[in-house]
């Protein structure tokens, strides 16, 4: 026979290929419908779909097998190979974490690889080479330690990370260490960056700066730690650096034992914050009595330092200046409130102009200052000064102090117990001073004068000034332009007596301070030019 002829009933499948819905199909007939195959069960009529169950039955299950081969795959990739997940970690690319295993390559690798990168929790990884942040890089430490080997292949005066031309990075919760604090290197050092943030991280025993920003914009430093941080002369130990530094934050930071400045603003840095900061014992170690807790500097511009503080600082609690001769401008727009001070170890805000341009517009308000070495304020070439709503508690030197400033507002203060002046303007020989009111002031136990004018180009304006146990408003007429003592709106209220000697001018009220039967309640002084008792007149009688 040519042909073998079957017949009977079908035995063995048959694949007839994709389902026709014109044909009929006989029992064991394999059709492929919607990528899945079927085999009939039974002689199936025309235009029966393969989903029918009482004709075919779904024998090769094609799409569920592949779902669930993929499944299965990507569940292995990411259990056994990191790098394809979400993030990558220093240990994928060789980090031991041990604290003693060079792991500066790994961590290298990883910040290359351009995921996020998360340390372990409770390891310390030592580095003994440089680290370099690239753009984009999200640095998750959860707590973990950075250990630079100073004594190792570091170069003084390096920076430990680098990041430069990159911008978005984050670093979060490191405890950086330096292991050699001899060796003046710098932690962290941005340039030409922008959107950065540093956040929960402390920094211990370093030899120079623990943050150092250069030419970036939008840079933000949060809830960051500094303990122990030393320096060099020329190269001091600071927490942060910022030079033409913009749109910056730093905010609810602490240090603690710095050599230098807790935070340095400098070289056309602008539209800086600093929010919540604490500064303990900044200029205390080796190089005592040079740092400024907060530095503003050069031609920095809208500054705001708000709810901060400063304690034991060997030396300013704020400073804003600018030294050298040339046209340098100066800084301007600066916002000091809510701050606390206690025992600087010079003046507690100084802000001086350079001899050619003057700081320009100084808000100093709401703040409360106690025991500085120095002038709790001391102005110099400043022009627009506001001191208002402070309390000053400073008892070996003067509370307020101004020579060459111009257009200032010196109002609702409370300050006590100075042995100096409570406000002295015309201090040094740098200059006279114009446009000063002086009002509505609270001034108690100033022993040697509540208010001395001493260089000024015009009357100042006082009025509304209550002096209490204080020898009353002084000048020396020799050094003051005009008739402006003899004002109406220079009278003071005191409180004294007829035997202190205390010059008086024309409209100053004294309040008897040893009252008794028969006295006078006070006295009025009806001639005097403030430089002389003058004539007193008493008011009223004690019964």
């Amino acid at each position: 026979m040519a042909n073998n002829v079957y017949i009977g009933e079908r035995y063995v499948p048959i694949f007839v290929g994709d389902w026709d819905s014109t044909m009929s199909y006989e029992p064991l007939m394999i059709v492929q419908y919607g990528n899945n195959t079927y085999t009939s069960k039974r002689p199936v009529p025309v235009g029966t779909l393969p989903t029918d169950t009482n004709y075919w039955a779904l024998t090769g299950n094609y799409n569920g097998q592949i779902i669930s081969l993929q499944n299965q795959v990507s569940a292995l990739n990411n259990s056994v190979n990191p790098i394809k997940g979400a993030y990558v970690t220093p240990e994928f690319y060789g980090a031991v974490g041990d604290g003693t295993t060079d792991d500066s390559a790994a961590i290298n690798d990883a910040l290359a690889d351009g995921r996020p990168v998360v340390f372990t929790t409770g390891k310390t990884y030592k580095c003994d080479s440089f680290l370099t942040i690239n753009a984009n890089n999200k640095l998750y430490g959860n707590g973990c330690k950075i250990l630079f080997d100073g004594g190792a292949t570091l170069t003084p005066t390096d920076d430990l990370m680098l990041a430069d031309h990159a911008n978005n990075v984050l670093i979060d919760g490191f405890h950086f260490e330096l292991t050699n604090p001899t060796v003046l290197l710098h932690c962290l050092s941005f340039f030409n960056s922008q959107a950065f943030d540093i956040t929960n991280c402390i920094f211990s025993r370093f030899h120079g700066t623990c943050i150092r920003v250069n030419a970036d914009n939008s840079f933000n430093i949060r809830n960051c730690r500094f303990y122990n941080i030393t320096g060099d002369v020329g190269n001091p130990g600071e927490c942060i650096f910022g030079q033409t530094w913009v749109n910056a934050t730093v905010e609810n930071c602490l240090c603690d034992t710095i050599d230098d400045h807790f935070v340095y603003i400098t070289n056309n840095s602008r539209n800086v914050k600093i929010i919540g900061c604490k500064a303990i014992k900044c200029g205390q170690t080796t190089l005592a009595n040079i740092g400024a807790a907060y530095q503003i500097y050069h031609d920095s511009e809208n500054i705001i330092i708000d709810s901060c503080s400063d304690i034991n600082c060997g030396r300013s609690g704020i400073q804003m200046e600018q030294y050298g001769a040339g046209g340098v401008a100066t800084p301007k727009n600066i916002t000091i409130i809510n701050h606390s001070s206690t025992n600087c170890g010079s003046y507690w805000c100084k802000a001086f102009g350079n001899g050619v341009n003057n700081i320009q517009n100084v808000i100093i308000s709401n703040c409360c200052i106690m025991d500085c070495a120095n002038d709790a304020i001391r102005t110099e070439e400043v022009t627009g000064l506001v001191i208002n709503g402070n309390i000053i508690k400073v008892g070996n030197s003067v509370q307020i102090s101004m020579s060459n400033t111009h257009k200032a507002v010196i109002s609702n203060n409370y300050l006590q117990g100075s042995n100096q002046r409570a406000i002295y303007v015309g201090v040094g020989d740098v200059g006279a001073s114009d446009k000063i009111a002086i009002k509505n002031n609270i001034i108690d136990g100033a022993t040697y004068r509540g208010v001395e004018i001493k260089m000024v180009s015009e009357p100042v304006q006082l009025s509304g000034n209550i002096m209490t146990n204080s020898t009353p408003l002084y000048s020396s007429k020799a050094l003051v332009v005009g008739d402006s003592h003899d004002e109406a709106s220079k009278h003071s209220i005191t409180f004294g007596n007829l035997t202190d000697g205390t010059p008086h001018y024309t409209g100053d009220v004294i309040f008897n301070n040893n009252p008794s039967s028969g006295d006078p309640v006070g006295w009025i002084c009806t001639s005097g030019d403030g430089e002389h008792f003058g004539t007193l007149k008493s008011f009223g009688t004690i019964e």
